[in-house]
């Protein structure tokens, strides 16, 4: 069985964005290249450091920083920004 891959939709129409499918198609093929896989490879390094710095620096230095009710009103803005969870 091959995966599924969904096609970039306008919103407003519900047709195919045919410029972002293409794009898609050449992210695809960009990351068939040993260059490409190895952009990939550092990006994901890159993220997996800034992730670790939140959780292992900002995210512990909040907790002892903020008071309660500021923990809840940053806890709202998140929710707020992030609605679908």
């Amino acid at each position: 069985m091959s995966p599924t891959v969904a096609r970039p939709t306008d919103n407003a129409t519900g047709r195919t964005d045919r410029a972002a499918w293409a794009a898609s198609h050449r992210v695809v093929a960009r990351l068939a290249t040993a260059e490409g896989r190895a952009e990939f490879d550092a990006m994901v390094a890159e993220l997996h450091e800034h992730i670790a710095r939140e959780e292992d620096g900002l995210f512990p230095a909040s907790l002892t920083a903020l008071s309660g009710d500021e923990w809840d009103r940053s806890m709202a803005a998140w929710r707020a920004a992030h609605p679908q969870g």
